[in-house]
């Protein structure tokens, strides 16, 4: 891994790591690092999953409590919930 680290870095001028965040809350776990320097606009990581607006809260697994039991939940800057959970479909009413 880490010779790809060195490759892309080369390559791309940066490169991606996950490390010990930084945010000073016990709760608080990894946070993704960017290594090197990315041109403003760069797209640096894509992060997929399904993708729930703030309208459609209420069709995410598990609603209201929809971290409990799944790190994989982010909330973008928009207010949308992205479940990147790596198994289930998502809503089962469609």
């Amino acid at each position: 891994m880490a010779d790809l680290a060195v490759a892309l870095r080369e390559r791309l001028g940066f490169c991606l790591r996950v490390a010990r965040s930084s945010v000073p809350h016990r709760e608080a776990g990894n946070g993704l690092w960017l290594e090197g320097r990315a041109p403003l606009g760069s797209v640096v990581a894509l992060y997929p999953g399904v993708v729930y607006s703030s309208e459609q809260y209420r069709f995410i697994p598990g609603y209201p409590a929809i971290d409990k039991g799944n790190s994989y939940i982010v909330g973008r800057y928009d207010g949308a919930v992205i479940d990147a959970k790596p198994w289930g479909a998502g809503d089962p009413a469609g």
